[in-house]
């Protein structure tokens, strides 16, 4: 091919890339200018998992059991990393401490597992010591937290012990300190002493 030839066709094919290029970039300003970004539509909280007859139990570094939570069925949330419970029941299994009793009609296990909230006729039982009665708390709403054996309420809270009964609003419970906190409205009623059947002797 002679030389200038090869230079003309160099040159016609280096300027059809230029417009081609120059003409796909004008078509994708417009298309652009057209088309504005649409906002992301948010997935909605629907559930990914669906259990029946649920036991879950968290371990220590010793592989030791230390808390045990069952439900009647769990259902777990992808988009916030929720895990809704109906019949929950938590228990604490430490053995150097009495064992705590957790009941309600629903349960949320929040992401990371330690906290979890309850809620409807919720009910915590501390077993009896030596040192002192059995503890009852009953609440509508109370939040757990397995890993600090802690449980606290916002709400109004009954408080019965051997026969002592306490009302007020806001508690926080500690069960490794056996500490005990109501924030307001505290009121306290003492039971009588139920009366002793008599003797032999005085009778």
């Amino acid at each position: 091919m002679d030389a200038r030839v090869y230079d003309r066709v160099a040159a016609v094919l280096s300027i059809a890339f230029l417009l081609a290029l120059a003409a796909g970039s004008y078509y994708l300003a417009v298309w652009a200018a057209r088309e504005p970004d649409k906002p992301a539509i948010p997935r909605p909280n629907e559930p990914d998992v669906f259990v029946e007859n649920v036991l879950l139990t968290e371990v220590n570094s010793e592989g030791r059991a230390v808390f045990r939570m069952s439900a009647r069925d769990m259902s777990h949330y992808p988009v916030d990393g929720t895990s809704e419970f109906h019949d929950p029941v938590l228990v604490s299994l430490d053995p150097a401490r009495p064992t705590m009793t957790v009941v309600a009609e629903r349960a949320t296990l929040l992401p990371g597992g330690n906290e979890t909230i309850l809620n409807g006729n919720v009910r915590l039982r501390r077993g009896a010591t030596e040192e002192r009665p059995e503890l009852i708390v009953r609440a509508q709403q109370m939040v757990v937290d397995g890993e600090k054996e802690t449980a606290r309420s916002d709400g109004p809270v009954e408080i019965l012990q051997g026969r002592t009964r306490l009302t007020g609003v806001g508690m926080e419970f500690d069960n490794v300190s056996r500490a005990l906190q109501v924030s307001s409205q505290v009121r306290a009623t003492l039971s009588p002493t139920p009366a002793q059947p008599p003797s032999p002797i005085d009778q």
